[in-house]
């Protein structure tokens, strides 16, 4: 039986399709044609050959759905299983197909499904879009997506699916590589010298490879609150007498400007260095060199791609979760410092500072709950789905 996965948005589905396809699945990844190079395979991967097959497909984009959405067709009737994210259900539905297994990464579920006003050129499309896409996804029968926070997921009741939430997140980052890989690689890294350089200079490297997204609020969902995060930063600097830091920080998202000024305001320039948007398979090594690492401050989630990143490196990890929300969620949930206003981040690197061994053993602790949760149960209830398509099809495997 052969697997189609469409899409690779975030690099999350390169990883899934490397996993199955060491579990000895037939598959092969399909990339749409409005992802951005930093989302290609190849930014993922220091190896020349993929090991799966890639193919690139002329559609995908939402905008031109009227136009390519009879291309699809030809393209899927390759395969017995199909998974997807973003305008894939959109363009499976259009396809007279239905989507096995849908894993969104976030826009393709809270707006894509929905009208809502783009240019007028491609009014029309997006809408007939919104239609198929809303469409696609209720006719799957398995989504998998893990637990967030009330407020998302009061979007995800707006769907009306009715269909198996599977709450775990997606196998999203091929740690296998990295594991055998990273510090082969560490000297072709673009930056190596110079993160050699602050590792040797400073006693506490601070990192947060998100987006710099806080102020611009077109689409509050990716409302990042890295503001929190300088402010913090500053207090912690006041506070504590060392000054052997520096914060880790990526010229990636709409408030790039916005967070410089905010830096330079709080008199911060000496403390920062700023790195261009970077491919994953450089940004790992951002991760090794750091002492801790910061992700989402706005809203309160558990899962994402910063977050696994950073469990996987077994690194302490500081960010937003709501663990009550998710106490029903997981048996356990991964160590980590809460925080979500810039107190809360003066307190968990004065943590840090003062007891890198303790942070150290978070991160351990971190890396253990992703192999679990975040790899070895995603790909088994992936495992499950194919094989029980499989024996529908055909009453037995056929690899």
């Amino acid at each position: 039986m052969k697997i189609g996965i469409l899409g690779n948005m975030n690099n999350m589905y390169f990883s899934m399709a490397r996993y199955l396809a060491d579990e000895g699945y037939d598959c092969e990844l399909l990339i749409f044609d409005n992802e951005p190079l930093h989302f290609r395979p190849h930014a993922d991967t220091f190896e020349g050959q993929y090991r799966l097959v890639v193919k690139q497909v002329d559609w995908g984009d939402p905008a031109h759905f009227l136009k390519k959405r009879t291309k699809a067709a030809a393209d899927l009737a390759a395969y017995d299983f199909l998974i997807g994210n973003g305008a894939a259900p959109a363009f499976v539905h259009a396809a007279g197909r239905v989507i096995d297994l849908f894993v969104p990464y976030g826009e393709d579920l809270y707006r894509y499904p929905f009208s809502h006003f783009v240019h007028p050129v491609r009014q029309l499309s997006y809408w007939t879009m919104a239609w198929h896409q809303l469409r696609g996804i209720r006719q799957s029968p398995h989504i998998l997506f893990d637990k967030t926070n009330p407020e998302f997921d009061k979007v995800f009741e707006r769907l009306k699916y009715r269909g198996n939430r599977i709450t775990n997140p997606p196998p999203l980052f091929y740690s296998k590589e990295y594991d055998e890989c990273l510090l082969q690689q560490e000297q072709k890294n673009p930056h190596f010298t110079e993160l050699q350089e602050l590792r040797n200079q400073n006693e506490l490297l601070v990192l947060q490879h998100i987006r710099q997204i806080w102020k611009n609020r077109r689409d509050p969902w990716n409302m990042k609150g890295n503001d929190r995060l300088i402010r913090g930063y500053a207090q912690f600097l006041s506070n504590n007498s060392l000054r052997k830091t520096k914060l880790l920080l990526f010229e990636y998202g709409d408030d790039v400007e916005s967070t410089k000024k905010l830096i330079a305001e709080l008199k911060l320039q000496e403390h920062v260095r700023w790195f261009p948007k970077s491919l994953r398979k450089d940004l790992m090594l951002f991760i090794k060199a750091s002492d801790v690492v910061v992700g989402e401050l706005y809203y309160a989630w558990n899962t994402y791609c910063v977050a696994l990143e950073t469990l996987a490196m077994a690194k302490p990890f500081i960010h937003n979760r709501n663990d009550a929300y998710l106490a029903d969620a997981y048996p356990e949930l991964y160590p980590m410092f809460q925080a979500s206003s810039p107190d809360c981040i003066c307190r968990a690197l004065e943590s840090v500072a003062q007891n890198k061994e303790a942070a150290a053993e978070m991160g351990c602790k971190g890396r253990a709950w992703f192999e679990k949760y975040c790899v070895q149960e995603p790909l088994q209830k992936i495992g499950q789905l194919i094989e029980a398509k499989q024996k529908a099809l055909h009453g037995q495997k056929s690899f």
